[in-house]
């Protein structure tokens, strides 16, 4: 008779490369697996590693936002789901048309932002 054998498939986790906090040096204590003291640390060490990523996107994220701003200002002013503005309206208000997420095409092939 052949009794079934379960495998225990759970991988130990790597030993810690040091015993020490990168982001205030701090001792480590507690898993082994453990990279922070805090999380305060935790988050401050990928807060950090974000900023170096971001300044790339950083401008082109603000006129974004900028354009979308303007465009909910004026649909909560006009009320309608669909509206047509005029390009110079939107200019003055520093709306850049060079920057936008999605167009959408009707059946005369016209495009609307």
């Amino acid at each position: 008779m052949m009794l079934p054998i379960h495998i225990n498939t759970y991988i130990m986790p790597l030993p810690r490369t040091t015993d020490f906090c990168p982001i205030c040096g701090a001792r480590l204590n507690g898993r082994r697996d453990k990279r922070f003291c805090s999380n305060a640390c935790r988050a401050l060490y990928f807060r950090n590693k974000s900023d170096e990523i971001i300044p790339a996107t950083r401008d082109v994220d603000a006129i974004l936002h900028k354009n979308w701003k303007i465009l909910s200002e004026l649909y909560t002013t006009i009320g309608k789901r669909k509206f047509f503005v005029e390009l110079s309206i939107l200019s003055r208000k520093g709306f850049h048309p060079d920057y936008y997420t999605s167009t959408v095409q009707n059946a005369q092939a016209k495009q609307y932002f």
